[in-house]
């Protein structure tokens, strides 16, 4: 019994051996990638990685304005479609005055915004969305 005993405790402390190591660095000794904190995949397929909530948003659709005006505070909205305080439209207009940035499709006049999520509808000009890409 005392050996059964021994022996199921060396198995216990290899095991527990093993399962530690494997639990350090890579081998390589290089730092792991710190993986994106949220990934999207958008309506042509393309992955989109964002390391951390978005923060400047900018929305370029009446559609888009609707719905990120549900999703998230006011504060994270960087700008608007140039519809969405439009009473006669907008179901968010009240919403959207709190938001004081207004656009249109226009690539140089949403980088100038410096956002780190542009949302774009796919029947947009493809060229608008691929410049917005590139920059």
């Amino acid at each position: 019994m005392k050996r059964f005993s021994a022996l199921l405790l060396l198995l216990v402390l290899g095991f527990a051996g093993l399962v530690s190591g494997c639990a350090g660095r890579p081998l390589s000794g290089r730092p792991e990638a710190v993986p994106p904190a949220y990934e999207v995949t958008d309506s042509s397929g393309r992955v989109v990685k964002l390391a951390q909530k978005p923060r400047r948003i900018v929305s370029l659709t009446l559609g888009t304005d609707e719905i990120l005006l549900n999703l998230v505070t006011p504060d994270r909205i960087a700008a608007l479609t140039y519809l969405a305080d439009d009473d006669g439209i907008s179901a968010v207009a009240g919403p959207a005055r709190q938001v004081s940035a207004r656009i249109r499709d226009n690539a140089e006049a949403v980088m100038a915004l410096t956002p780190d999520l542009v949302i774009v509808a796919d029947w947009m000009r493809p060229e608008l969305s691929q410049t917005i890409r590139d920059a």
